[in-house]
């Protein structure tokens, strides 16, 4: 049995009982509902190896962050996910590629124990600055930063970038990528 907390046009909050098969017993939990298909991160990669990150103001946390590119889908279809990718890339940081330098390389849970939603990974290479950024993401106050594929590591381990869909999207290039 489910019931609706909260619902409009971004977030739907649901109060859900279920039965836990592993201890037997009846259980209930909130579930968090973004969108229904989820969101897609693209790593974008520039000819020298540098990663295209956007260093925004983030409310829940009251700083700036680091993140790559990142947005909601609207579509399951894959092809429709890869256009989104690549929109987000442009509106939001000013670099493209062409699109058959952008690829889907998998996709993880944000939140499984909270959340049904999946993050959709992409990367990009050969990434240029082509046009001028959304004016949306230039008056939210970000910025643009180019960072060594290398250093990105480095910076990981070091708890220097802290966006964990940002960081799981970078760990599963490098592994796809033997980067």
């Amino acid at each position: 049995m489910k019931k609706w907390i909260h619902k409009d046009t971004f977030l739907k909050v649901e109060h859900k009982h279920y039965f836990n098969p592993s201890s037997n017993t009846n259980e209930h939990y909130s579930i968090v509902t973004f969108n229904e298909h989820g969101f897609c991160a693209i790593v974008p990669i520039t000819s020298d190896n540098k990663i295209v990150f956007v260093k925004q103001y983030r409310p829940g946390i009251d700083d700036f962050i680091l993140e790559i590119p990142m947005g909601r889908l609207d579509h399951e279809d894959p092809l429709k996910q890869l256009k989104k990718a690549k929109e987000e890339l442009e509106e939001e940081t000013g670099y493209s590629t062409d699109e058959e330098k952008v690829q889907r390389i998998g996709e993880f849970f944000l939140m499984p124990a909270r959340s049904p939603h999946q993050e959709v990974v992409f990367i990009a290479r050969d990434v240029k600055e082509t046009m001028e950024r959304s004016p949306e993401s230039a008056e939210e106050g970000s910025e643009v930063v180019l960072i060594d594929f290398k250093k990105t590591i480095k910076m990981i381990r070091n708890n220097e970038i802290k966006c964990v869909p940002s960081i799981m999207a970078i760990l599963l290039v490098k592994e796809k990528l033997n980067l």
